[in-house]
């Protein structure tokens, strides 16, 4: 294999990779969406009125082993940016900051 066709293979490579990364970053963003909206249609934007993802089918954990469901790793993440509060047993609802994202972005 001469230099040019090696650089090539590695260039290519890299913008595969690189295309990946936009990629998981876009489908992150679509799911946090669309989790941000099932919280927000579900009312769930108070202590009292806080919801289990379980109950908008959102599951905690993915399915089986090689299938990719992002929720369970962007509704983590939600958790952990403060997107979605903790209530008690295990109920979350929508941040102030959460609920004026989901009031903009309603019905699109």
């Amino acid at each position: 294999m001469d230099l040019l066709a090696l650089l090539i293979l590695v260039v290519a490579a890299a913008g595969v990779f690189a295309l990946r990364i936009v990629y998981l970053g876009w489908q992150g963003r679509r799911v946090a969406k669309r989790i941000i909206i099932r919280f927000g249609d579900a009312g769930a934007i108070t202590p009292e009125r806080a919801r289990k993802p379980e109950e908008l089918g959102i599951p905690l954990r993915g399915p089986i082993i090689g299938l990719r469901d992002h929720r369970p790793i962007v509704l983590r993440e939600l958790i952990r940016v403060g997107d979605l509060v903790a209530a008690e047993d295990g109920r979350y609802y929508l941040s102030p900051e959460a609920y004026r994202f989901y009031n903009l972005h309603r019905g699109r």
